[in-house]
């Protein structure tokens, strides 16, 4: 997609675009209000087209631009071209040229909301057990409800209430934590599939330091990473080119981009050793050179309690701080964010700075069970 012109045939464009996407995803949506149908979709995708409404949108971290009547124009693929203020001179004009108008006037057309931290299978027990610190937390409640997602059936219940209530609230696009039971991490993928949200899916990975009833094995944990690495990526055309790439080996494999493309399939795996206490070096050393590897993202947690900061600096004595652990294990890159990071040193800080890893800031979670806050300047 990234190689197509400005302009290009209509009728390649719809066929082009109709092969990424499979029939249930666009039947599931039929007759939810302001969601298009794969017809009317495909129809677009060979024109070029605009959304007429009033746009709310942010140009910075500081700065929000309001556009009272304002258009959205679409060129031939579904690529966003311009946002038009038709309030001044000529843009009522270029909004003319467009083929086709979806007249949205006196309604709000924002972007739609990002949750980067999302534990699909803790849906579960939403609003309860915020009686515990972290630690304890996860023992008595989060560890025993998430080895039920062995269950496909109780699985399903779960994901498909938990990925309909993001979409419900706005949420487009969301970073799943899943559970170590790949059969239903499967079934989280084709129901995120299923509605048309875009979303990275982590299969967690924990081979320490857990019950025995919800544990893995390395060597298993790592064969199990890759394997659903290559399921979420062959889902796409997309992803299936990404994994040819790959395993051809070519001579430019440092050159191999899966993020931040036109053509990124709006499904990707994403590494999730759950955080560093359950996971030994060994383990998130392997996932760090499968991130590698298939040059996905990393996502996991980072300082969010300090019983957990002191737990993990007993279990490396041979490393500065929490974040060094994960960076000794190359799993810190500039595809990789942490959640929480409540109390990041300045030498984390800088590290994570250096690495270009992000943060998720995650203040509901941090002030329900009491962990702390991640109060950081953006000018820190």
């Amino acid at each position: 997609m990234s190689d197509l012109p400005d302009h290009i045939d209509r009728d390649a464009a719809r066929t082009i675009f109709s092969s990424q996407y499979d029939d249930h995803i666009f039947d599931s949506l039929k007759g939810t209000d302001g969601l298009v149908t794969k017809s009317t979709l495909l129809n677009f995708l060979g024109k070029k087209y605009a959304i007429r409404g009033s746009i709310i949108h942010s140009l910075s971290f500081s700065d929000i631009e309001v556009i009272g009547d304002g258009a959205i124009v679409y060129g031939y693929g579904g690529v966003i071209e311009k946002v038009l203020d038709l309030s001044k001179d000529g843009n009522s004009d270029e909004l003319s040229r467009v083929d086709e108008i979806l007249d949205f006037s006196g309604k709000l057309i924002i972007p739609g909301f990002v949750d980067a931290h999302v534990h699909a299978p803790q849906y579960a027990f939403t609003g309860t057990g915020m009686d515990l610190p972290l630690l304890k937390w996860l023992e008595t409640y989060t560890f025993p409800c998430e080895s039920h997602f062995s269950d496909p059936a109780f699985a399903e219940s779960v994901y498909r209430k938990a990925v309909r209530k993001h979409l419900k609230s706005g949420t487009t696009f969301a970073s799943y934590f899943a559970t170590i039971y790949n059969s239903t991490n499967k079934l989280l993928v084709k129901i995120i599939q299923e509605y048309g949200q875009r979303a990275y899916i982590g299969k967690v990975s924990m081979d320490r330091n857990a019950p025995n009833f919800y544990i893995e094995q390395s060597a298993q944990s790592i064969d199990d990473n890759e394997e659903f690495i290559r399921h979420v990526l062959s889902l796409t055309p997309h992803g299936v080119a990404f994994l040819a790439q790959v395993d051809a080996n070519v001579s430019t494999k440092n050159d191999l981009k899966l993020l931040n493309k036109l053509d990124t399939p709006v499904l990707l795996p994403v590494i999730t050793p759950r955080f560093v206490p359950s996971c030994t070096k060994a383990l998130m050393t392997k996932l760090g050179d499968l991130a590698e590897k298939y040059k996905v993202p990393v996502q996991s947690h980072l300082c969010e309690s300090r019983n957990e900061i002191k737990w993990c600096l007993e279990l490396h004595p041979e490393e500065q701080s929490y974040t060094d652990i994960y960076n000794s294990c190359g799993l810190l890159t500039d595809r990789s964010y942490m959640a929480h990071c409540c109390y990041c040193t300045p030498h984390e800080r800088d590290l994570l700075r250096r690495t270009k890893t992000g943060i998720v800031h995650c203040p509901c979670s941090n002030f329900m069970i009491m962990s702390g806050t991640a109060g950081y300047l953006v000018t820190d």
